[in-house]
């Protein structure tokens, strides 16, 4: 149950870092 927990907090925090990511990508290109 943790292991599940824990892995989806960093799923999540992967994912935000992403978004992050392409938003700074796109700014800078656009």
């Amino acid at each position: 149950m943790k292991v599940q927990m824990a892995f989806r907090l960093s799923y999540s925090a992967a994912q935000s870092c992403l978004m992050a990511k392409l938003y700074l990508l796109g700014i800078l290109l656009g």
